[in-house]
Parts: C-alpha cells; structure tokens; sequence
C-alpha cells in the first residue's frame, strides 16, 4: 500500500518533469538561434562600420604622419611662420599621443613611401651602397682628359699652391661637362680654404655644397657630402652655426642623402652639445626623422624584393620585418577620369604608387578605437575577432581563442571616400565637385562573432529552470510531507551506498596494484625471460610481500565484515607478549626496509613475569592491531626515519589516576588493575589535533582525498579500536602536526600468577 502511494505520487512530478526538461531543451534551441541572428547583425554592422572607421584612422594618421616627417624645430632666428607650423604640429602631435598613448612617433611616422613608375623608390630619396669610380672621365675628350692628368700630377707633384691652381684653372677653361667641372671646382676650393679664416671657409663650404647638388667625385664620392663633411670638421671650434644647420638638413631630407648621411648626422650631434638647448632639440629631431627614414627605405626596399614589379598592381600584403608584421596598402601608378553629377569631369593621375605602411600593433589599436567610437553594442557572451586580408588582428576587439564557436561571418573594406573640387571661379569657388576613393586596393575585413561565454548565453535560461524547479519543488511539498520518513530512509541509505562505494573503490583499489605486479612477474617467470638467478630471487622475494600484502588487506576486510555484522569472535588465553611484539617486527621489517625506514623493537627489557602479571588475549586479533598500527607508521614516515615499538606497565596507583584524568570514555573493565601499554611511535608528518577523534571512525582518511598519497581504505584504525575494547583496553593518539605520532595500545592485566 505504502508503495501504491509513493507511485501516485511520485507519478505528476515525473510527468511534469518530463514536460518541463522537453521545454526547457527548445528553450535552448530558441537561446541559440536568438544569439545567432543576434551575432549576424553585429557582423555585418561591424564589418561596414570598421571598414569605414578604420579607413578613416587611417588617413588621420596620415596625415599626422606627414605632418611629424616635415616638421622642423624652431632655432632662435626663425621666422614667426616656423614657430606657427611647429606649435600647430605639436597640437597635432599631442592629440596623437593622447590616442595612441602606447605607440612613440619615431617608431610609425612616417607612413608611406612613393616608387616611381619604373619601381624605384622615390620618396624618400634612395641612394646607392658604397660608392662606385664616377663615369665621368669617359666623357672628357683626349684633351681634357690630358688636361685633368696633368692636374693631377701638379696636385702630388708640387707644393706649389699656384701651379696647381692654375692647372685646374686650365682645365676648367676646356669647358669640361658639369659634373667634371664641379670636382675640378671643389679642387681649386679646398686650395683656397688654407689662406681664409674659419668661418669664411665654413661659408664657402656651404655656398658650395649647395651648388654641387649630386655631382660626385673621381672616386664616386657625392661632392656635397664631401663639402658639409669638410664644413662640420671646419666649425669644430666655431660650433654648428644656423646656416650649417639649415643646409646639412636641407641636403639630408630634400636634396640627395647618401651612405654618408649618417656620418654627418654624428659630427652634428657631436659639435651640438656644445650649443643651445634649442640646436640640441633640433638635433635630435634631425636625427629622430633620419632614422624613421631609413626604416622606410629599408621597408620599402623588402616590399620591392617581394613583388619585384615592372608595373606595380593594386594589392595588399603582410610580411615580416625587424620580428614584426607589416601590412602594406599599395595604391598604383593610375589615371581617372572622373565626371562630377552636373557634367564637368577631370582628370585625376597618380604618377607614384603610394604605399601605406603600418605595423599590426597600429592597426590593432585602429580597431580598438574604432570599436569604441562606432557604437556597435556588442552582448557580453560575446566575442570577435577580426582578420585583415586573411591576417588575424589578435586582441584588436575582443580577447578569444581560436577553438570557440563561430555563430557569424561578414567580409567589409577598408574605405573613406573623399570628395574632390575640379576648377574654380573667380569668386574661388569650385566648379564642380567629385568623389575619389583614396583607398583604391579597398583591403579586405572579415569580422568573426563567436560564442565567447556559453554560460552567459544560457544565464536567462538557467533561471528559467531555477524557476521551474521552484514550481516542482511547491508542487511536491505535499507528497513529501507524507514520504518525510521514506526520504529520510533513502538519505541513510544513499549514505551507506556511498561508503559501501567508496570502500570498494579503495579496496578495488589496493588490490589492483599488488595483484598486477604479482601477474607481471609471474608472467616474467613463467616466460623464462628472466634468465639472473638473482632477478629471479628478488621476483619471488617481492611476489611473496604482495602476497603477504593482499593477505593483510584481506584479513582487514574480512574482519571488519564480521565486526559490521556482530560475527567477530575472540579467542582469550595467556599470551606472551614480548614473543607476539617481536615477531611482529620481524614480519613488517622487510616491508619497513622497502620503504627506507628502520622499525625498531624496544622490548628486550621486558619481562612482564616478574611482576606475576599476565595478558589475556587473542593473540591473533592482538597482532593484527599491531600490525595495522605498524603498517600505518610505515606508510607515513619520511625515508630514513626510524619507528619505535615498546611496552610498559603502569601499576595499580597509577593506572588510577590515569583513568581518573583521561578525558576519553571509559572501557567496559572499569577495575583499575595494573595496564600493559604497547606503543608504536613515528616521526612522519603527524595528525592534527582536532582529528585525533576522527581517525578512528571507518572509512576516515585524512587530508584531502586529491592530494592523499598514501594507501589504504580508511578501515585499519577502526579495526584496532574494536580488537582492543573488545580486549577491555582502549587506544590512544598522542600527535601534532610536523611532530610524528605515537599510538598507544593500553590493556588490562590479570594477577592470577602473582603471590
């Protein structure tokens, strides 16, 4: 009846169990495909909004980037326009910072580089590696070229200032070709340096670097170098004037750089620092441009080994350089007509192709920034990564794995189109006014959304259920109250199914690793592969401690079964004790030994007949508690510690007043006959005080079952507690933590020997 009762009732909960978990499952389904009609529409917003935002960044940083390349420092002497365009550049400059705080300008500006139609690199201005004998003398005619010999002679021949001078006076009224007639110039200079004061020679130098333009020297020398580099030695001791200035910078950045660039750039900064704080400054902005002009060239001239073009095409690409990843936007040689929406059209020539160059850390930052100013409401279960030309932009919008759902996908470009004024009136306005993409190889985006949080996701729906259990739960109060004790039951049984599992689990356990050692070496002996009488000596050794190992844990499991079930039975007779300790020891030395510890045996010194006194016991039982006692020391002591094993007699007055003061419940032999204490003592890592009740319950280990490295089953304590009382005695624990343990077994005595 009481069944036919637990089944109606218990019948609505399920029915209505089962129906909740149906819906609950197409609750799901409807979460899911929510989020994923949710995670297109922020793809394909994302994907237009980037494209246009970040193009936008692009050309902003542009032309902040072209503003840095150009800038230069005002030096005291300068006009006010100067001073205008530098503090105009450093507003600039710090709007920059104040967005990409973590980008320096020397590291990213400038931006882009020009190749000219043929390929060659045309801003900034390339030059050649070490320098190549001019071709020039091949030019000259047989006259000249005698002309310039014997020039040259009178220069290594003579120390006759004028004779030389005239001879390379000779050979300029030949009318030499220009670049020719500018060495023979640069001779007749450095001859007349030594009649002038410093700052004349300086003066000249200068007047004469800027005539030279890129004229070089018989041995392939660029003659303007040759003149700054002769004009910083000049002014070593006049310091570096503002007219030096202006024209070693004006040669560096606008005329023609050459591979002695960087050697006048150091005698610069050498004769600076002993100027002004303001020719110091401009120094180090003279050098900070130089250096991110040569990163450009020798960016440029990677991407030029790349596509080694004859016509450049529009592409885009990444590649590596200086342990980074580059993305180069090329926009190439090309000419447009463009018409405007009222007729007029024009003409727009791109003579250069343009290449943009950005590392990805700038184009990460792009999105970042982007993300945060275009407004797209991105769900917080969500995640996005984003790919540029194929080239994922780790970290750009949000930090995910790759191995995470991808619910959508949508393809974007790079785009800012710009309007274009074609003529003008006289009242200065424009005619017309077109559109132009100066993006024109439009790089592509691809936006990724993933399911970065399912848990988030399926919040809302976990409330759901919540909730529905909340109902389930109301709806069952009443049939619980009626099925209180039957719950209750069930709980107490659960609880045992539990223990009965973990203990079959531990004893599975225990039992799996000897009886596999025990096959492996068996299978070794039977298969003669062990040849060494020795191996085979020590194979039968350790066969025989599992044996004696599997006998120890069975004898303990089968003991505790009689014990669960009341069946365990003892058998009391005289019992010598100092025999039943020491052989003991004997047994467990061996297993002692294996484990690097040394059990101990301090019993020589006992004679229990002295005093009359006798022990009543089951000598079987006895040593079993023995043995578990020992076992466990072993197992817990550190390698190369020792295990004490003992026995005493406390006298009658003595035993009194230990009952008296022991706090623990008193054995069923409540006399206070003389007591036998039988003591095992370690040195391992000792119990905790508060678990010194606890270890003795079945199945209790201590610490954390993850981290417990010893074996066993939890029952070994318990057994010895039973034995013992059972035998009128009781165990006690005297142990801290990091101080070893001493276990003392404490049995009555009997006086029927004594006088």
């Amino acid at each position: 009846m009481f069944k036919l009762f637990c089944i109606a009732s218990l019948v609505p909960l399920v029915v209505l169990v089962g129906l909740g978990s149906y819906v609950l499952q197409q609750d799901r389904a409807v979460v899911t495909e929510e989020a994923r009609q949710r995670a297109d529409e922020i793809a394909r917003d994302l994907a237009e909004r980037l494209g246009r935002e970040i193009g936008r960044e692009l050309l902003i940083f542009q032309i902040i980037g072209t503003t840095w390349a150009g800038d230069r420092v005002p030096l005291p002497g300068r006009s006010p326009v100067d001073a205008l365009v530098s503090e105009t550049y450093r507003e600039r400059l710090g709007e920059w910072q104040r967005r990409y705080p973590e980008l320096r300008p020397q590291d990213v500006f400038p931006v882009g580089v020009l190749l000219s139609e043929s390929g060659d690199l045309h801003s900034p201005k390339d030059y050649p590696l070490p320098p190549t004998p001019a071709p020039w003398l091949a030019q000259l005619s047989t006259e000249q070229q005698l002309l310039w010999l014997n020039a040259n002679q009178a220069l290594t021949g003579t120390s006759d200032t004028n004779a030389i001078g005239s001879a390379f006076q000779e050979f300029l009224d030949s009318d030499p070709p220009s670049s020719v007639r500018a060495h023979a110039e640069w001779m007749l200079l450095s001859l007349g340096l030594q009649q002038q004061s410093p700052s004349e020679r300086v003066s000249r130098l200068i007047r004469f670097a800027s005539r030279a333009d890129a004229d070089l020297s018989e041995g392939g020398l660029p003659m303007p170098a040759l003149a700054l580099a002769r004009a910083l030695r000049e002014a070593a001791h006049l310091g570096l004037s503002q007219d030096l200035f202006d024209a070693a910078n004006e040669y560096l950045f606008t005329r023609h750089p050459s591979f002695l660039s960087a050697q006048l750039l150091t005698e610069m900064e050498r004769l600076a620092e002993s100027q002004s704080s303001a020719m110091q400054e401009a120094t180090k902005a003279v050098r900070l441009r130089w250096e991110s002009q040569e990163r450009l060239r020798a960016l440029a001239r990677r991407i030029q080994a790349l596509l080694r073009p004859t016509n450049v095409v529009s592409t885009n690409l990444w590649f590596e350089w200086s342990d980074q990843h580059w993305f180069a936007i090329l926009n190439p040689t090309e000419s447009h007509l463009k018409t405007s929406e009222n007729g007029p059209s024009g003409p727009i020539t791109n003579r250069f192709t343009h290449i943009r160059l950005l590392p990805e850390a700038v184009i990460r930052r792009f999105a970042q920034l982007a993300v945060s100013e275009a407004g797209v409401k991105i769900p917080p279960y969500l995640g996005t990564r984003l790919f540029l030309e194929g080239q994922e932009i780790a970290g750009a919008v949000t930090n995910i794995s790759a191995n995470q759902t991808v619910l959508a996908r949508s393809e974007g470009q790079l785009s800012q189109p710009q309007v274009l004024s074609i003529g003008s009136s006289a009242e200065g306005k424009a005619d017309s006014l077109v559109e132009f993409e100066p993006l024109p190889s439009r790089p592509r985006l691809e936006i990724h959304i993933c399911l970065s949080n399912p848990a988030l996701l399926y919040a809302q729906a976990r409330r759901r259920t919540q909730v529905f259990g909340l109902l389930l739960f109301a709806a069952a109060a009443a049939a619980l109250l009626g099925l209180a004790k039957t719950f209750q039951a069930l709980i107490r049984q659960q609880r045992l199914n539990e223990m009965k599992s973990n203990f079959v689990s531990s004893v599975s356990h225990e039992l799996r690793a000897p009886i596999a050692s025990v096959r492996l070496m068996a299978e070794g002996l039977e298969s003669g592969r062990v040849k060494d009488d020795t191996k085979r000596a020590e194979y039968f050794k350790f066969i025989v401690q599992e044996c004696q190992r599997l006998t120890s844990l069975i004898e303990n499991v089968l003991d505790f079964s009689r014990i669960e079930q009341g069946r365990k039975q003892y058998d009391f007779a005289p019992t010598d004790i100092v025999a039943l300790v020491n052989q003991t020891v004997k047994v467990m030395r061996t297993y002692a030994e294996e484990k690097q510890v040394k059990l101990v045996a301090g019993v020589a010194n006992f004679q229990s007949s002295t005093c009359g006194l006798q022990l009543l016991a089951d000598a079987r039982a006895l040593q079993q508690a023995l043995i578990n006692l020992i076992d466990n020391a072993i197992k817990h002591s550190p390698p190369g510690s020792t295990i004490g094993v003992g026995l005493g007699v406390i006298e009658r007055a003595e035993a009194a007043r230990r009952l008296a003061a022991s706090a623990m419940h008193e054995p069923r032999t409540a006399n206070h006959a003389p007591r036998l204490h039988l003591w095992v003592e370690d040195h391992g890592e000792g119990i905790p005080s508060h678990e010194h009740e606890r270890i003795f319950e079945r199945f209790y280990r201590c610490g954390s079952e993850l981290r417990r490295e010893t074996q066993g089953v939890g029952i070994g304590l318990s057994i010895v507690k039973h034995i013992i009382e059972a035998h009128g005695g009781r165990v006690l624990v005297r142990s801290a933590a990091g101080e070893g343990s001493r276990f003392t077994i404490e049995l009555p005595l009997t006086e029927e020997c004594s006088k």
